[in-house]
């Protein structure tokens, strides 16, 4: 990668982190360039009020890592075998199963509420919840693309949904989250049933293709 490409990866980077911020800015009815909202909410620290043209951004991105470091440093577990299970079953399952499951995570800051997708299995379970966490996450990017690896088609879907997950994980459980979890499931469906398709077409054909094919009976030819 040449020194032009760095740099212009760089500019392109801090463009949008500047739009992003002034964005964020304007949301919220301040000026664009006007960043105490955001600063006073993060407790932005006052040695760093250089980078507040930045600060939407910095918050974005340092929140989740902070906030499960937070639970870490602390602690701050249940150890509820439980509270784990229903946290690595997709949402719409855990709320049906388990009713009083409290899905609320431990927060540095209560307004800045992404934890990263690890924050509920080190709640629940400790290091041995972040274990199984993981499993359950590596599981889906070997077993899925494994499914459907036959079909170029279905194989583009599966991973870009994985795409998508890994994306926003870094903010929330999204392995768990009913929106996408449902969705691989029913795209896997989809190419089972496509594929039983593809099989039982060629079976069909071959039934009658032999049908036309079998001998007449010799009474079908007394008429002659």
């Amino acid at each position: 990668m040449s020194i032009q490409t760095i740099l212009l990866i760089l500019f392109v980077g801090m463009f949008g982190l500047l739009f992003f911020n002034i964005t964020g800015n304007m949301r919220h009815g301040y000026g664009p360039f006007d960043s105490s909202y955001i600063c006073e909410i993060a407790k932005f620290n006052p040695n760093y009020m250089f980078l507040s043209n930045f600060s939407w951004g910095i918050v974005y991105i340092e929140t989740p890592l902070g906030n499960l470091i937070y639970n870490y440093v602390h602690g701050l577990t249940e150890m509820d075998p439980k509270g784990l299970f229903a946290m690595l079953l997709p949402d719409f399952f855990s709320k049906r199963i388990f009713p009083d499951y409290n899905s609320t995570l431990y927060l540095y800051i209560p307004n800045l509420t992404v934890s990263s997708m690890w924050a509920g299995a080190f709640k629940y379970g400790g290091i041995v919840g972040l274990i199984l966490a993981y499993i359950e996450y590596a599981s889906f990017f070997f077993i899925m693309p494994a499914i459907t690896r036959k079909s170029k088609i279905f194989s583009i879907g599966i991973f870009g949904s994985l795409a998508a997950i890994s994306l926003l994980s870094f903010f929330q459980n999204m392995v768990t989250y009913s929106g996408f979890s449902f969705f691989i499931v029913f795209l896997i469906l989809y190419y089972f049933y496509k594929r039983k398709e593809e099989v039982s077409l060629p079976i069909e054909a071959m039934s009658v293709l032999c049908e036309e094919t079998t001998p007449r009976k010799i009474e079908d030819f007394s008429s002659l």
